[in-house]
């Protein structure tokens, strides 16, 4: 406890200060890990192999992590190349790491558009399938390869590593901004009810692990979603903003709402919405980022948790950071992490990559400078934003418990 009082006073003293400089311990980051545990958040980052095998990142994301999220390894290409083979060694790697190190694994993702094998969909997602390959599948045929492969996963999870996944993304952005389902496989050829399959067959295969449907609502998003998954609804800017943050004026949010309200009644098993949070720092006056207390305080009256998931707040491509920036990073993080930390049914914030060098935009050149550790894993004024809203969070809980 003493270590945790000196690093928590660290963490004030640095933002008390006002500087945009950076402190270590002895020479390495404090870590937030401990600081999760006890005040029993999962906090989680999203990685690949080649992070978890390089010395460096590994060692951030155990000082800092208390939870792993395979970033690509889980996904449906990956992990089933062939219709008849499975290859779970990438994610067996990551999920046994976790084991090892006593972190639970946030399962990323069951059902989704994109990464899909060309077995399945020679498009790979991007939603332009051709009349003749949506033949190719009927019904019946294309739910048998959806259940055999979520049987297959979850089970193959829950039989060799038990206890150790205890959260799933079973269904992926299936909803575009303007509140309609997206054409992806599984829309076009089952239909509506490919969601609540999902799910069912999910609870089928794992009787104990909570299950998510992982969506985005941010307006901010949508140029990312329109330059990436081409979703001509962008130009609406339908997403969630400062000034359009009740779910209700989100048509997105809203049918995510109308579909896990009619789940709930109807007994489908769901266990929680996952609110992504990519975010954006294009200049001073870009919109802040969505209320999330307003936007998910609906799921509490549905018995449902939430969760924050795919945290990032990226400067655009190839862009150096003004100090105002830098701060205006860490507001949003900061603001982000609180959120989900005052809310009763909220116990899960995702950090979509540990490092800026390893994240997933940075080949890409579309923005970069998104997590809270730089290149060279110097942590950044964001990243102490977050753990001062860690120590916040235990001491508030701890004056409740009094």
């Amino acid at each position: 406890m003493m270590r945790h009082f000196f690093q928590a006073l660290l963490a004030i003293l640095f933002l008390s200060s006002g500087t945009l400089g950076y402190t270590q311990c002895d020479g390495v980051i404090p870590g937030m890990h401990e600081f999760a545990d006890e005040g029993d958040v999962n906090l989680g980052f999203a990685v690949n192999n080649s992070d978890t095998n390089n010395p460096d990142l590994l060692a951030i994301l155990l000082a800092n992590g208390n939870m792993v999220v395979p970033a690509n390894a889980l996904k449906f290409g990956p992990l089933h190349p062939e219709r008849d083979v499975y290859n779970f060694s990438s994610a067996d790697q990551i999920v046994a790491l976790a084991q090892a190190n006593r972190m639970t694994v946030r399962g990323h993702t069951l059902v989704w558009h994109l990464q899909a094998p060309a077995w399945l969909d020679p498009a790979s997602g991007w939603l332009d399938l051709t009349p003749q390959w949506r033949k190719r599948w009927t019904r019946d045929e294309l739910i048998e390869v959806m259940r055999d492969h979520i049987h297959t996963v979850v089970g193959h999870y829950r039989e060799n590593f038990p206890g150790v996944i205890t959260q799933w993304d079973v269904v992926n952005e299936a909803f575009r901004t303007d509140g309609s389902r997206r054409p992806t496989i599984w829309q076009q050829v089952i239909g509506d009810d490919y969601i609540e399959l999902a799910f069912r067959f999910a609870r089928e295969a794992d009787p104990d692990a909570k299950l998510y449907l992982n969506e985005f609502y941010d307006s901010s998003i949508s140029l990312g979603e329109f330059v990436l998954g081409r979703d001509p609804t962008y130009e609406n800017s339908l997403g969630a903003s400062a000034d359009r943050s009740d779910c209700s004026d989100v048509p997105r949010c809203a049918a995510v709402r109308a579909l896990a309200t009619d789940f709930v009644q109807r007994g489908v098993p769901i266990d929680g919405i996952g609110f992504m949070g990519h975010h954006f720092v294009f200049n001073d006056d870009w919109p802040f980022p969505a209320n999330y207390e307003r936007l998910a305080g609906w799921t509490k009256s549905l018995g449902l948790s939430w969760a924050l998931t795919e945290v990032d707040v990226g400067l655009r491509g190839n862009a150096v950071a003004t100090p105002a920036q830098e701060r205006d990073q860490a507001l949003r993080f900061e603001k982000m992490v609180t959120a989900c930390m005052r809310a009763e049914n909220c116990d899960t914030v995702v950090f979509w990559a540990l490092t800026d060098a390893v994240h997933w935009q940075r080949s890409d050149e579309f923005w970069d400078w998104a997590t809270l550790i730089r290149d060279n894993g110097e942590p950044k004024l964001a990243y102490w934003h977050v753990f001062a809203a860690l120590v916040e969070h235990i001491r508030s809980r701890s004056v409740e418990e009094r």
